[in-house]
């Protein structure tokens, strides 16, 4: 599921940016 380069990236990105909300958030 995960063969494809950008599709690893994108979704590393996006925990990263879930991450520095939660921790902006509090």
């Amino acid at each position: 599921m995960f063969g494809d380069k950008t599709e690893v990236i994108g979704a590393v990105v996006f925990a990263v940016v879930l991450v520095a909300v939660f921790v902006l958030a509090f």
